[in-house]
């Protein structure tokens, strides 16, 4: 519990200096919509508007969690207050510290008790934890859920039953968050079933009825959420995990927010995401390699590490925040690394390390796109001035700049503001 305790106090002391705006999907497919669900409004994008149907491409699985603290919020009375726009970061950064301390046990499990402590410090130093980790991102929670579900799987391919249904319930709320993440569970799981034949009926029976369960789950939730009232709960049965893929996949629809080159994650997606802790990367990929035993216990990490990079390449839109899930094994590699420097260039690098990855991370979370919130964070301080003066009001504001670039009514969170902006819906009729 004590190093949970460090990696809370380290989260939430980031959250609370993040005056920063990352991507529109921080917002606009979270608490944008966990915002329409709990009050009612704002206008949604065209992927989660309740009318457009035929689309159907986002679980609300994601948004519910946001939406249930809204409503306790609420119930507190406390819509008003500078702390429920910043709430949803702070719960996001409970989650980013169960993440710090699943990797730390997972480090422990592969690597052993000696390198985890350096697991644990790659983590937290990390730049683009520092940046994302308690970001209202999916990729954040889908980060979280897949280094806890990687703690109960059976990497060793010795499977425990118990262990293996936890792992599996784990990785299904992954896949229900992000489709994408199945990626993952695919390959390991055709490899758990290479490693254990003798089980493999077992190994199938039980990864059906979680499947089976998480489809339901997953179909009841977002059945209601699009169709808006429980009294037409089961009218029309929504399962987004298939219009995702059809849509993002099939109909490469995301190639409408950028086309990346094939070696983009390779160039620019790695370097980007580790910083730092590239060199020691790379040196420990291959350090450990040169060890039979311990190349053993984490060969199925390199494997999956390496396939989900592959995959993730032969698709022509990228982002750094793709490969999120697979940040924590590769900070055990970068970890491993480290510890295998000689000690006068460890403590240049741990030196070196601590000190541009914090920099940067304290830049980008205070400084580094911050104008968009102050903006808002302005409108709303105006809208409460008016709502205090007058019993009745309006307010009208134009946003005359690329589309989704603010947030809107989770920082506002006034009916009476009358804003508007410039859309950028994806051409999903071609």
């Amino acid at each position: 519990m004590i190093i949970f305790g460090i990696c809370l106090l380290f989260r939430v002391g980031i959250a609370s200096i993040t005056q920063t705006y990352d991507n529109p999907d921080e917002y606009w497919q979270a608490q944008e919509v966990a915002h329409r669900l709990a009050f009612g409004y704002p206008f949604l994008t065209i992927e989660q508007n309740w009318w457009v149907k035929k689309y159907l491409i986002r679980s609300f699985a994601h948004p519910l969690i946001f939406a249930a603290l809204y409503k306790c919020l609420q119930f507190l009375r406390l819509e008003n207050t500078s702390f429920f726009v910043t709430a949803p970061r702070y719960l996001e950064s409970v989650l980013a510290a169960v993440a710090d301390y699943f990797t730390y046990r997972l480090a422990k499990k592969t690597v052993g008790e000696t390198i985890a402590p350096t697991v644990l410090f790659c983590t937290l130093v990390s730049f683009f934890n520092f940046h994302m980790a308690a970001r209202t991102l999916s990729n954040s929670l889908e980060m979280v859920l897949t280094v806890i579900a990687l703690n109960y799987w059976p990497i060793d391919g010795t499977v425990a039953y118990a262990n293996f249904r936890i792992s599996l319930a784990w990785a299904a709320l992954a896949c229900i968050i992000r489709p994408t993440n199945a990626l993952i569970w695919a390959f390991l799981g055709l490899q758990l079933i290479f490693k254990a034949r003798s089980h493999i009926k077992a190994i199938i029976a039980n990864t059906a009825a979680i499947f089976l369960a998480a489809v339901a789950f997953s179909t009841i939730v977002d059945t209601w959420c699009y169709d808006g009232h429980l009294g037409n709960l089961f009218s029309e049965p929504v399962f987004t995990p298939g219009k995702f893929f059809e849509l993002n996949v099939v109909s490469a629809i995301s190639i409408f927010y950028g086309i990346h080159s094939w070696h983009w994650y390779l160039s620019q997606g790695i370097p980007v995401v580790l910083v730092c802790l590239l060199p020691t990367f790379l040196f420990g990929w291959y350090q450990i390699g040169k060890d039979q035993v311990l190349n053993d216990r984490v060969r199925s990490l390199k494997y999956v590490t390496a396939w989900t990079v592959a995959v993730y390449s032969l698709l022509a839109h990228k982002e750094f925040r793709f490969i999120y899930p697979i940040v924590p094994i590769m900070h055990i590699f970068a970890a491993y690394g480290l510890s295998q420097l000689p000690l006068a260039w460890r403590k240049w690098a741990v030196l070196a390390t601590m000190a541009i990855n914090i920099s940067m991370g304290v830049y980008t979370t205070t400084t580094h796109q911050r104008g968009v919130i102050d903006a808002v964070n302005y409108i709303r301080t105006e809208a409460q001035e008016l709502s205090r003066l007058y019993t009745n009001y309006d307010m009208e504001v134009a946003f005359l700049m690329p589309c989704h670039s603010t947030p809107w009514q989770s920082v506002i969170h006034d009916k009476n503001v009358d804003a508007w902006f410039l859309t950028c819906e994806p051409p999903l009729k071609t």
